[in-house]
């Protein structure tokens, strides 16, 4: 009886499956380091030294010396300072822009002429000037109220008395509130000064927006367009 020889599937592979599988099968490419030394010199290599690296480089494909990717060189310190400089002077700029923008759509969601920008600017000065006379009159009576005290001290004085240490402190504390309602009168003029300065820009800023040119005022005649125009029915 002969013996039969028994072959596993597993390797009864056609002929075209195996060369399918080899082609299949990656070919894992090299890379190179191109780069320029200090002195100019180009060169190529498998290995770029570290202290190389730092001049920047390319990485190549070794087989078509296609460039895969550039790395560029290191920036010394004051560079990346006058880097680090140029990107927050453009984030200011950047700021500065979208804060105009806005304040522009502001101006033109808020008012619909300049007569109601004129009127807003008024009742805004009206509103600080009524805190000024307020405070003034306060300020009035504080001097009158001081002039008293400094008055009834005098008497102590004047009598060989010594004067109280409660009129003394008295004293000084009416004058601590004489110089608080003057600092807020300043700075409600102060106030009034800058709203008035930035509702003069607003205006400019607005007639811009929507187009707006001032017509010049006619000039008066004078010489003999004058007499002309006086002669004139």
């Amino acid at each position: 009886m002969k013996s039969q020889i028994f072959r596993s599937p597993r390797l009864m592979l056609p002929l075209w499956a195996l060369v399918t599988l080899a082609v299949s099968i990656p070919v894992s490419a090299g890379t190179l380091y191109r780069w320029t030394d200090e002195n100019g010199q180009r060169h190529m290599e498998s290995i770029i030294p570290a202290d190389q690296a730092r001049l920047g480089y390319e990485v190549l494909d070794d087989q078509n010396f296609r460039v895969i990717k550039r790395v560029e060189r290191e920036l010394t310190a004051d560079e990346l300072a006058a880097a680090e400089k140029a990107r927050q002077i453009e984030e200011e700029k950047q700021r500065l822009a979208e804060n105009a923008a806005r304040h522009d759509r502001t101006l033109l969601a808020t008012y619909m002429s300049v007569d109601d920008m004129q009127m807003a600017l008024q009742g805004q000065l009206r509103t600080l000037e009524s805190i000024i006379e307020s405070t003034e009159r306060t300020r009035a009576r504080l001097k009158d109220n001081l002039d008293d005290l400094i008055a009834s001290a005098a008497n102590y004085s004047r009598d060989g008395r010594k004067v109280p240490k409660s009129q003394e402190q008295g004293i000084a504390d009416v004058r601590a509130q004489i110089e608080r309602q003057t600092e807020i009168i300043e700075d409600n003029r102060e106030k009034q000064r800058l709203i008035s300065e930035q509702f003069e820009s607003d205006i400019v800023r607005f007639k811009q927006l929507k187009g707006i040119v001032d017509t010049p005022a006619p000039q008066p005649l004078s010489g003999l367009n004058s007499a002309v125009a006086a002669d004139q029915p």
